[in-house]
């Protein structure tokens, strides 16, 4: 009986450090997708700002 448990014991082991690097794997694309999203939004506000400036130019 011993011996099964420790093959349960040792075998549930593993399976907590796959998930944890599994959660871990999914945490670290959620943070590309966002700092992705981040520099698009900030170039985006940067190209307006300056289309604003060349518009402003054009018209005055």
């Amino acid at each position: 009986m011993s011996g099964k448990k420790e093959q349960v014991r040792s075998n549930a082991t593993p399976v907590r450090g796959y998930r944890l690097r599994a959660k871990h794997g999914r945490q670290a694309r959620v943070l590309q997708r966002a700092n992705r999203q981040v520099t698009l939004m900030a170039a985006a506000v940067i190209i307006a700002f300056f289309a604003a400036i060349i518009l402003q130019a054009l018209l005055t």
